[in-house]
């Protein structure tokens, strides 16, 4: 609430959520699960981890991790669930985290592309798509007045701060 010229307090009214804003929280969140079931199966046990070798993409990363796949599917996860908690509260940092991961998930799937790996075109064109969407400007306003907006307020002296398309 914020004071009003005469005293009282007037309701400050955030623009409507963007379409698909919680869609993408869900991917995050989902990725995260994923990641923590297979790291807990390949932690356990060394078929479920051999198994995980479906594609191109997956038989490196079992290849190049090893017994340590759990452990990286595990640091994945956690980043995705850090990700979905600060898109579900619309928090400032986790628009640019999204662009981080994403750019970089663009990237490798461009190098196993480059690999001869074809599986690779769609997890570019996933990853693609979701940056694409995360950077439009109904996204960055989103995260720039959900709970920052306690912060972007009169009390830091911000009184004109919009965020302009």
């Amino acid at each position: 609430m914020t004071p009003n010229v005469n005293g009282s307090e007037v309701k400050k009214r955030l623009p409507p959520l963007p379409r698909f804003l919680h869609l993408l929280t869900m991917v995050h969140a989902l990725g995260a699960v994923a990641c923590f079931v297979m790291a807990l199966g390949s932690a356990i046990s060394d078929d479920f981890r051999g198994s995980l070798a479906v594609s191109g993409g997956s038989t490196i990363m079992v290849t190049v991790f090893g017994r340590w796949t759990s452990l990286f599917l595990t640091g994945v996860g956690a980043v995705l669930a850090v990700l979905a908690y600060g898109s579900w509260r619309l928090i400032w940092w986790a628009w640019h985290m999204t662009l981080v991961v994403y750019a970089i998930g663009v990237i490798g799937s461009l190098w196993q592309v480059s690999l001869g790996i074809p599986q690779g075109w769609s997890a570019a064109v996933i990853n693609a798509t979701v940056f694409g969407y995360a950077a439009t400007a109904g996204v960055r306003r989103a995260y720039a007045c959900g709970s920052a907006g306690a912060l972007i307020s009169d009390d830091m002296g911000m009184r004109n701060y919009r965020i302009t398309d």
